[in-house]
């Protein structure tokens, strides 16, 4: 465990570098504030779900269709624009050399080189090589994580990543538009987040971290669903895609434990309106611990198989076997003490180490990729630099604030959970933090902090209504200005900085405009 506090060793953190963070910090919290303490009643309105009565009635029925076709074409143009390109570069970078690596010792049968997090994302890039028929010798004689490969397996091994981040898109609508019931919401949480910079990098590299936050992602859809129809598929969907969510990092536990939390929240709410029922508690307790605890178990259990199916001996001797040829569940389990110990003792140091309280400030993003070609002043340079869209990673902090006061305020059960899944989850990392961080681990709030964000500037769009000061008050129209300026700030940070997003070549001199913290982003 290292101090809160402790700065680590991130080259040039004076006074100065504070001062754009906070200025866009307080600038947010302060038209949050002032606009909510003056209309603290005000929301963003409710819409209605109903399928239109009439099939001729064609603008009921576009409005209907629009929860279809919307988040389609943002899903579609997403994914065309994180696919070009995609293969470049054709080698593995940052931690693809562990996990691809791996992934092709699932597909020729040999034991994991990468053992320290769980094995489904790693399984969904290795059934990708293999379905394109890539191979490589990951063995230690031939592997190097220098080594340049084909532009198809790059391609491979990258693809799943764009597709789970392309559906984690589709999750932050419909969590969105379960949460608000308002499509404008839905719809700008879904862009907010697919303008980020890390997840737009997450989405084109074979790590496992957008598995994990798609899987979070609808997990909480799945659980919000559960509160408002109490309906067992849904619990059922909540714990296999936490289940599936723990099986690729076990950072998601914070999410699990906080999904959980806010479920038996929810749950003693509704025994205490049954009047203390035993009935309503055991028939409550023993779902909860089948599809909460039993469930997700499972489902993490299941995705060992393809590791305990490795090596030599029939299916059926591997699987039941405790410790066939060593290699069997004797071994998965010892391997679940070998990953505690490892991130718990975990002590190294690295360039782009920075502590959990700096990452809402963004002060230290991480290089995966760099490469520079031609003398100095005429080079060409190609990167990829996994650095949030500052205007939605500044905002974080009095995003996740105010809507943790206006649930207390108001009693907002959607903004409760919003500031538990996002407050709560860094907080987590601030009470518990291996030696070595970086600033990616705080990408699974995004989500919910883009949901935040998104709710607060159309609430502020659309005031509250002709009773309180009327449509043409310049009141309307300042705010209304600010929120076009804003999100004209986010499009603006993601055009410019896209090139150092995706590898994309560019000259020397412009990439020099992108690093004004200087050496606190270098």
């Amino acid at each position: 465990m290292i101090p809160v506090f402790a700065v680590n060793k991130m080259p040039g953190l004076e006074p100065g570098v504070f001062a754009l963070p906070l200025l866009v910090i307080f600038l947010v919290a302060g038209t949050f504030l002032l606009f909510f303490a003056r209309f603290p009643s005000a929301v963003a309105p409710i819409e209605t779900d109903t399928v239109p009565a009439n099939a001729n009635d064609d603008k009921s029925d576009s409005v209907w269709h629009y929860d279809r076709v919307v988040p389609a074409i943002i899903a579609v143009l997403f994914y065309m624009t994180a696919l070009w390109r995609l293969s470049e570069p054709n080698k593995q970078v940052f931690d693809e050399v562990h996990h691809v690596r791996t992934a092709m010792e699932f597909v020729v049968g040999t034991d994991a080189h990468e053992w320290t997090h769980p094995h489904v994302s790693k399984l969904i890039q290795a059934a990708s090589m293999n379905a394109a028929g890539v191979r490589f010798d990951p063995s230690d004689k031939t592997w190097s994580p220098d080594a340049e490969f084909t532009r198809r397996a790059s391609l491979a091994w990258r693809l799943p990543s764009v597709v789970f981040g392309t559906l984690a898109l589709l999750g932050q609508y419909a969590l969105a538009r379960a949460m608000f019931k308002n499509r404008r919401v839905a719809t700008l949480a879904m862009i907010l987040l697919a303008l980020d910079g890390v997840f737009f990098v997450q989405s084109r590299i074979a790590m496992t971290n957008i598995f994990t936050v798609c899987f979070i992602v609808w997990g909480a859809w799945a659980a919000w669903r559960w509160t408002e129809e109490q309906k067992a598929r849904h619990l059922f969907a909540t714990d296999i895609f936490l289940g599936l969510a723990i099986g690729s990092r076990w950072s998601s536990l914070y999410a699990y434990v906080l999904i959980i939390l806010f479920l038996l929240w929810d749950g003693v709410g509704r025994w205490q309106r049954t009047g203390w029922s035993l009935g309503f508690f055991g028939g409550r307790a023993a779902l909860f611990i089948g599809f909460l605890v039993l469930a997700p178990l499972l489902v993490y259990a299941s995705s060992y198989i393809p590791f305990v199916l490795q090596g030599s001996g029939s299916a059926e001797q591997k699987l039941l076997e405790w410790n066939h040829n060593g290699h069997g569940w004797g071994k998965v389990l010892t391997q679940q003490g070998d990953m505690y110990n490892y991130h718990s003792q975990l002590v190294a140091d690295h360039h782009y180490d920075s502590p959990a309280w700096s990452w809402p400030l963004m002060l230290r993003p991480v290089w995966y990729y760099f490469n520079s070609v031609g003398s100095q002043g005429h080079e060409t340079v190609r990167g990829i630099w996994c650095i949030g869209n500052a205007f939605v990673w500044w905002a974080i902090l009095p995003t996740m604030a105010v809507a943790a006061w206006q649930a207390v305020r108001m009693r907002r059960t959607n903004l409760g959970f919003l500031a538990l899944m996002g407050l709560g989850q860094w907080f987590c990392w601030l009470a518990k933090a291996r030696g070595l961080n970086f600033l990616h681990y705080l990408f699974e709030i995004i989500p919910f902090v883009c949901i935040g964000l998104a709710y607060f500037l159309i609430t502020l769009w659309n005031g509250v209504g002709k009773e309180k000061y009327g449509t043409n008050k310049p009141f309307v129209a300042y705010y209304r200005i600010g929120v076009a300026a804003y999100a004209g700030l986010m499009v603006g940070w993601f055009i410019f900085y896209y090139p150092l997003l995706s590898a994309f070549p560019i000259p020397g001199w412009y990439s020099g405009w992108h690093f004004w913290l200087k050496l606190i982003w270098i």
